[in-house]
């Protein structure tokens, strides 16, 4: 008698709440394209173009040798979380204690998803930004809510703390802040972030504040740490990784999170569960170099990403139917491409038909009508210029 097969059992739940990036939809397609041959322009990265550094590189490869190869803390190495705490501490003058309140991480990514673990419950409110990096898949995955304030680019994309505060309600856990902003460039002032933090403690809310992009700030800035802020230190975690300061690092996956040892202590908890023994030992290795090791290079580059920047908005404000605002950080502008009246996914996908280039769409950030450039790109130029030769054959159908 011949057995039936039974379809397999369905999935778990929490699985299909999680969605996926259309970013990373499009680079797969653009990459099947790359293997056939096309010559494509990879333009939308959320990291800065290049290698990672000889040093870097070379402290990782004494690592091996020297037998960095076996199980670590489950913390990360005390070296790299003591590298952190100098870092913080020279720069934005905070003091965190590195045995209980800094945690290494497999990228910033595994920070924000222990985070949200530990301090969303199941019908909890989440508030973000709009546009922001997409926090709400983690959100959805928590079983919690996510609820969104809106930054405007008539207003130069300033945090507007009234804004914030109207939706805060009852149910609002956590809120969370992207600073240097992701995907605008924005680097949000003092009053700002005061004004923010005043909500905060009003409210009793934890603050989830993403800095990945702290080392990439543009004309003499200065980033601010809320943390600092009063009544802010208990409240806040910090997530940040090596990806987005060190060219070449993303595939180092070594990010980490900063905030009160009882959060900590439960972010590790679960980190324990997922990573065993902690992170890649030689990778944490390098990365001590990173942060200890002369900081010229890293200084140079980020001149180097601003006059790009400088060409980039140019350029992009010189097409057709394209603006753009000044991006105060990061390595990526975000410019208005909906006079075209395509939705972003439409757009980026005709863009990589017509141009074969790749800039990633601004719905991955909940708003539509943007797309994301990096300008850090080596071809940023010749992307630039497919652009404004494909986009002259269509029309602009609106303002």
């Amino acid at each position: 008698m011949q057995t039936v097969a039974k379809e397999p059992a369905k999935f778990a739940a929490r699985i299909a709440r999680v969605g996926s990036f259309q970013s990373m939809l499009i680079d797969d397609v653009a990459m099947k394209m790359v293997r056939k041959g096309d010559d494509v322009i990879m333009i939308g990265s959320n990291a800065p173009a290049g290698e990672t550094l000889p040093h870097i590189r070379n402290a990782a490869k004494r690592a091996l040798d020297s037998g960095y190869t076996k199980y670590g803390p489950t913390s990360g190495l005390f070296e790299l979380r003591q590298a952190v705490a100098d870092k913080l501490k020279r720069e934005y003058d905070f003091e965190a204690d590195p045995e209980s309140e800094i945690l290494l991480t497999n990228g910033a990514e595994e920070a924000i998803f222990l985070a949200m673990q530990a301090l969303v419950n199941s019908g909890d409110e989440v508030l973000q930004s709009k546009p922001s990096y997409p926090f709400d898949l983690h959100v959805n995955y928590s079983e919690g809510i996510s609820t969104e304030y809106r930054l405007e680019e008539r207003n130069g994309w300033k945090l507007d703390a009234e804004r914030v505060e109207s939706r805060v309600s009852r149910k609002t856990r956590l809120v969370t802040l992207v600073n240097p902003h992701s995907p605008t460039g924005r680097v949000f002032t003092r009053e700002e972030l005061e004004e923010f933090s005043e909500i905060a403690v009003k409210r009793n809310l934890f603050v989830l504040v993403d800095h990945v992009y702290s080392d990439l700030v543009y004309d003499g800035r200065r980033h601010i740490n809320i943390a600092n802020l009063p009544g802010m230190r208990e409240r806040t975690v910090i997530v940040c990784s090596f990806s987005k300061s060190y060219p070449g690092m993303g595939g180092w996956r070594v990010g980490y999170a900063v905030g009160n040892r009882k959060l900590i202590a439960e972010m590790t908890k679960l980190h324990g569960l997922i990573s065993n023994m902690g992170g890649c030992t030689f990778a944490q290795k390098g990365a001590v170099e990173a942060y200890l090791a002369n900081q010229t290079p890293l200084s140079r580059m980020v001149r180097k990403f601003q006059r790009q920047r400088d060409a980039s908005v140019k350029r992009l404000n010189e097409i057709k139917g394209v603006s753009v605002l000044t991006p105060e950080a990061s390595c990526h502008s975000f410019p208005r491409v909906s006079s075209y009246g395509m939705s972003s996914v439409d757009f980026v996908y005709w863009l990589l038909k017509e141009a074969k280039i790749v800039v990633h769409p601004s719905i991955t950030y909940n708003i539509e009508g943007y797309v994301r450039f990096n300008h850090s790109h080596p071809r940023y130029e010749e992307a630039l210029e497919r652009m404004e030769k494909a986009l002259r054959k269509i029309p602009v159908r609106r303002n």
